[in-house]
């Protein structure tokens, strides 16, 4: 008998992963001795490890690097680059609003698809958009306030070069 996941099986996979993970980060980073840097390092390590076992069960297929070696650079760059600001972000602000505000990626990746890849803003985007702002202004109303620190800022970064990096995903794939 084969065991099929379906989308919706692997959504509630996603959300529990991750959900799991930011409150593991969190517990990990209250310290102040706990670099964001190294563990930001440590898990994108742990992750290529993962994610190397199940092509080695599954088969893999190397692209043709030579007409992609830009796109593969600014691959490694921006998700280097978005997992330290989300690792920093983590150590100073609570769970909740790391989450909201980082669910921004979404935003940032309409604008690159539509900016690098010629995709249209259709009524579906543009509602996502506006439940996406709206639960940003809901945080921030539930709070009081509009704060801006660095803890918040680490996470509209990282959100941003998460959501180019989804972008360039979605053209080498494409290729």
């Amino acid at each position: 008998m084969n065991f099929v996941l379906t989308w919706p099986m692997l959504v509630a996979i996603s959300v529990l992963a991750y959900s799991v993970s930011v409150i593991l980060q969190k517990r990990i980073l209250r310290s102040k001795t706990v670099d964001p840097v190294a563990i930001s390092f440590a898990f994108q390590f742990l992750g290529g490890i993962v994610i190397s076992i199940a092509a080695i069960i599954h088969g893999f297929v190397l692209p043709d690097f030579a007409q992609y070696w830009p796109n593969f650079l600014l691959m490694m760059a921006l998700y280097s680059v978005g997992n330290i600001f989300i690792f920093k972000a983590v150590k100073i602000i609570d769970a909740s609003t790391l989450t909201i505000l980082f669910t921004s990626r979404a935003l940032w990746t309409i604008v690159g698809a539509m900016l690098f890849l010629g995709e249209m803003f259709t009524a579906a985007r543009a509602l996502g958009t506006a439940l996406i702002i709206a639960s940003i202004v809901v945080i921030a109303w539930q709070k009081q306030q509009l704060n801006l620190g660095r803890g918040e800022l680490y996470s509209l970064f990282g959100a941003l070069c998460f959501g180019f990096a989804f972008v360039n995903d979605s053209f080498i794939v494409r290729g």
